[in-house]
């Protein structure tokens, strides 16, 4: 059995709640005159809950059917890396300034070439476009 001690700011007003395995305790404060509130801790709705006859049974096997499931529907997600403007930053902003015993670190390791004429390529294209737009601007203006 665990509990669980937060203070929530709810509106103008803070609410404490106590939570333990199944109950939560929802009040104003521990003053006397604020009345506690329970609810359940549980959605009787959750994911496996078809596999067993009771909410009781259910909620006493969750910890071994969540492991379960970890199995079979959880996955790693592999990072979608550095962005290629941020990696040309890093190279060409803060690998002059950084200690010498980390320049040979991954973030700070100029990029390929690709990568530094696409970025040259984005910017110059971003450049163009803002020219024209700020172009247009001045004559709806006049």
């Amino acid at each position: 059995s665990f509990l669980i001690y937060f203070t929530v700011s709810l509106g103008a007003r803070s609410h404490r709640i106590i939570c333990n395995q199944r109950m939560v305790d929802l009040r104003e404060s521990n003053l006397g005159e604020h009345p506690v509130t329970q609810h359940k801790a549980f959605k009787q709705g959750f994911f496996g809950r078809s596999q067993y006859d009771s909410l009781k049974e259910a909620i006493a096997n969750r910890h071994t059917d969540i492991k379960a499931f970890k199995d079979n529907y959880l996955y790693a997600l592999k990072a979608p890396g550095t962005n290629i403007y941020k990696r040309v930053e890093m190279n060409t902003k803060y690998h002059p300034i950084i200690p010498v015993e980390i320049h040979d670190g991954s973030l700070y390791k100029k990029p390929p070439q690709g990568v530094l004429d696409a970025v040259k390529a984005k910017k110059s294209k971003r450049k163009a476009f803002k020219s024209d737009l700020n172009r247009e601007k001045k004559k709806v203006v006049k």
